[in-house]
Order: C-alpha cells, then structure tokens, then sequence
C-alpha cells in the first residue's frame, strides 16, 4: 500500500476530487503520483487550478526558459515562488537520467553561468529549475498541483478546458477504480506513433520506454497490404514529421493533399490519419458557419459540407479503437457528425446517400442523427 504523501504546497487548488496525493510510485517522477480514494466515474471534476507562473514574451535574444527564469528571480516574491517550485519534479538532480543533466549543461552553459552570477543562485539550483520548466510545465505554464500528475500513454484522466470558464480543469475519462493511480497524457497531440511518443517521453521527460501495448499494435497495424514493408515505415516516419511541421494557419488544401498520399500506404484507421483527419475538421469547420453558406453556396459549399460529414465519420470509426466510450472528444465528433449529416440532408440529400449509401434513407439517417445528438448530451452533462 503507497504511503500518504505528507507534501503540502503552498497555494491549495480551487477544487480537488476523490483523489489524494501518494508516494512511494516506483518508476515515477519522484515516486509521487494521484491515486483515487474512491471509485471514480467518467466526467467527474477531479481538480480545478490556477495557473501557478505563466510564461513571460519571448524575446529574441533569450529561449523562453531562460526568460521564465530571469523573471522569477526579479520577482518580488521570488523566494516564495522558489520555494513553491522546490516540491516540483525534478526535486533533485538525482533523480534525473545523467544524459539530460549534460544536455542542459551543454546547451545552457553560458546563460547558467550569466544568472548565477547575476542573482546569486548556484548551478545546481539553477539547473535544476531548468529540468522544471522542461519536464513539470504545461502549455500556458507551471500549475503545482498538475504537475503531480504522472504520464501515461494511455491515460484515464485528462486537462480538460472549459468553453466557458478560463481556469482549467482534471476530468477523468473513463471509470477509475478506487487506489488506481489517475494519469494524465504529457504528449500533445496525443495521435502519434509509439516511436515518436518514446523518443519525447525520453528526451524531454526522461521517462523510460516501454514496450508497445495492444492499441499501439492495432492502430500501427493499419498499413495497406499491398505496400512493402520497408516503403510503409519510411512513409510513416515522413508522414509524421509533415504532420508535426504543419503550422496553424495550414490550408485546407494542404491538408488533402496529405490526406490523398496517405491512401496508398495507410488503412483509415491508422493513428496518425486520427490526427490528420481532426486538423482537417478544424480547417473546414469555419467555412460551414451559418455567415458562410451564403457566399460559398455555389461553389465550395457542398464540397466543404462533404469533406467534413466524411471526414468525422473517419474519425469517429477510429476513436472506437482509441478511446473510452465516455471520453469528451467522442462529444465533440458526435456533435460534428450531428451538425454534419442534418445541413448536408437539408442542402443536397441526393448526394448525401450517395456518399453514404449504408444509411439508405432519410428514416436511418434521422436516426444516425438522433444517436450523435443523444450520445453527445450524454457526455457533455457528465462533464458539466
């Protein structure tokens, strides 16, 4: 049985669910970690925090950390910040795998030297805080109660943002059985390759590799038969870096294109046409806006209508492989599929069933709708 962890920070959470802090985790960041006090149902609200230390403007003489790190120790409660950021992982250089503590050292030799001399503070604290903000931070910056939350590839929690409210929470995604330890995913996005998951979990985390599980198996299995094997990797490798290279502001065109070279190598089901596949719904969704019908009616309208109906039924066939029943991006797929099918039946319903000839008619297509809508109303409400 974990011990009670005795650790107490400083700045409680807004809220903090059936779930209590332990150690004596092995193979962990610290051997702490979250584990249930009781059994845990999907959607509830596990903990709700503040961000901690947001991340300062970058500027262009200094990487971000470095600037992170000018600013606490300008700050003026800069002791207490330190000594909140003492209890988060890495807590010592000891438990740090030797080739990250080098790395650092190398990369950051002269700016460490700056700040040591400049603030007073000695290069193993210095570093130390480095390997904090590289491995216990998050998008918008250092949460201390998150932080305490360890990785897992396959996580049955998740951080989850509200539409209407700025502040953050931990959700649990599926049923969490009382003294099971509540995970969350570092990776993001979380559709990548099991070879490009390990080398981020080693390099920036430090955490060690593991063997594949059965999803890992499955969803990298999805390669055309007819391709050679050799030809299929080095298309998967290529493919995910192409993915990892796309920018924000990504054409839509883009993005079919990719989609189309993917055919010939990877079955729809592959992980990283998960992926594509959510990037192409987030590019058209904005062109089917209400505002837009109007200007695009007679030319991209119908065509955008398709490729979104299509394109989140790809996704939703694969989240059955990938996800718990009651995970919040299954609300989110269900509410496009909904939307989707209703706009395309209303604005050309010959050329939906041609698409999708398996619904046959507008009575199996009423209730294909009416099974998203109620699936996502019962999702939403166990995240409400």
């Amino acid at each position: 049985m974990w011990d009670i962890n005795p650790i107490q920070l400083f700045s409680p959470p807004l809220y903090q669910g059936p779930l209590q802090l332990v150690s004596g985790l092995t193979n962990r960041g610290g051997g702490r970690g979250y584990i249930a006090k009781d059994t845990i149902s999907p959607g509830t609200l596990l903990m709700s925090e503040e961000t901690f230390l947001y991340w300062p403007k970058p500027n262009k003489e200094d990487p971000l950390n470095i600037t992170t790190l000018h600013m606490i120790y300008k700050h003026k409660k800069s002791k207490e910040i330190l000594e909140c950021l003492s209890l988060v992982h890495p807590v010592s250089l000891d438990i740090v795998p030797e080739e990250m503590i080098l790395r650092e050292e190398k990369e950051y030799d002269t700016y460490i030297t700056h700040l040591s001399n400049t603030f007073k503070q000695s290069r193993t604290d210095i570093l130390r805080l480095l390997l904090v903000l590289q491995c216990s931070s998050f998008h918008s910056g250092i949460y201390l109660h998150y932080s305490m939350f360890n990785h897992s590839c396959r996580p049955n929690a998740i951080k989850f943002q509200p539409e209407d409210s700025p502040i953050s929470q931990i959700r649990a995604t599926r049923i969490i059985e009382k003294g099971e330890e509540i995970t969350i995913s570092y990776i993001d996005p979380t559709e990548q390759t099991y070879s490009a998951r390990s080398r981020i979990l080693t390099f920036q985390f430090g955490i060690p590799v593991v063997p594949k599980d059965q999803k890992d198996i499955i969803l990298e299995g999805f390669l055309k038969k007819e391709a050679d094997e050799l030809d299929n990797q080095k298309f998967v490798e290529d493919f995910e870096k192409k993915l990892n290279e796309l920018s924000e502001e990504v054409e839509l065109k883009e993005l079919l294109e990719l989609s189309q070279q993917a055919q010939k190598y990877l079955d729809p089901r592959h992980i990283l046409l998960l992926r594509l596949n959510r990037c192409i719904l987030k590019t058209v969704a904005p062109k089917l806006q209400e505002g837009n019908q109007e200007e695009n009616e007679n030319n991209n309208f119908n065509l955008n209508l398709e490729i979104f109906v299509k394109t989140a039924y790809e996704v939703y066939q694969t989240q059955i492989y990938y996800l718990s029943r009651d995970h919040i991006d299954f609300a989110t797929t269900y509410k496009d599929l909904s939307m989707g099918i209703e706009s395309w039946l209303s604005f050309d319903r010959v050329a939906f069933f041609q698409i999708f000839p398996q619904w046959g008619n507008l009575n199996n297509a009423t209730k294909m709708i009416n099974f998203c809508e109620k699936s996502f109303q019962r999702i939403s409400k166990l995240y409400e």
